[in-house]
C-alpha cells in the first residue's frame, strides 16, 4: 500500500493513499517521513539484506516488478540536527 507521512498540529499521522500521480520521466523518491510503501499480509518476517519483488501497478505502463532490498529498522530515517 502507499502511505504517507504528515504533521497536523504537531502530531505525525499516516495516511493511506489509493494512488498517486507520477509525471512522465520524473522522478519520485519513495521515504521514511514521507510518501513510502507500507508491506501488508507478509508470510515471514523481513531480515535485512533480504531481497523479495513487487509489482507496482501504473495506469498506462502497466506491472512494473522490482525487487525491494530490506534495510536495518531506522536505517533511512532522517537524523536531527
Amino acid at each position: 500500500m502507499v502511505h504517507e507521512s504528515k504533521e497536523s498540529g504537531g502530531v505525525m499521522k499516516m495516511l493511506a493513499r489509493s494512488s498517486m500521480e507520477i509525471r512522465p520521466h520524473a522522478v519520485v523518491e519513495l521515504k521514511p517521513m514521507g510518501v513510502h510503501l507500507m508491506a501488508m499480509g507478509l508470510r515471514s518476517v523481513l531480515r535485512k539484506s533480504n531481497t523479495f519483488p513487487i509489482t507496482l501497478n501504473f495506469m498506462r505502463a502497466g506491472g512494473v516488478t522490482v525487487d525491494v532490498v530490506v534495510e536495518a529498522p531506522g536505517a533511512l530515517m532522517p537524523t536531527s540536527p
